[in-house]
């Protein structure tokens, strides 16, 4: 946390905010991990003050990634209105598992 708290200090936030290409470079990495090291695990941790905008997109990248050896934390700070990136019922995660289970079968 220091680390953070260090870095806001050098750093200017602003939008877009974009977690597709992110978590697309993370499972890549995750991805050839698997041909060398299959002891290898990874966490990928967001920490965000801005509303998605990639938000289909995420969504897509969270599924391909699904069958990874990697972990997703997006931590949401500040004011803004994070309930577009909660999975608030049943439904929507019934849409991911469905999506993730179109992919095993299309592989």
């Amino acid at each position: 946390m220091a680390a953070y708290a260090s870095a806001l200090n050098n750093v200017a936030l602003a939008g877009p905010t974009l977690f597709g290409q992110v978590i697309n470079t993370a499972a890549r990495i995750a991805g050839q991990s698997l041909s060398y090291d299959r002891s290898k695990y990874f966490v990928l941790l967001i920490i965000t003050d801005g509303v998605l905008t990639d938000l289909q997109e995420t969504k897509d990248a969270l599924v391909r990634a699904s069958d990874l050896p990697l972990s997703i934390l997006i931590v949401g700070v500040g004011g803004a209105d994070f309930t577009q990136m909660e999975v608030r019922n049943v439904f929507q995660l019934e849409y991911l598992l469905t999506s993730i289970e179109l992919l095993f079968s299309i592989v």
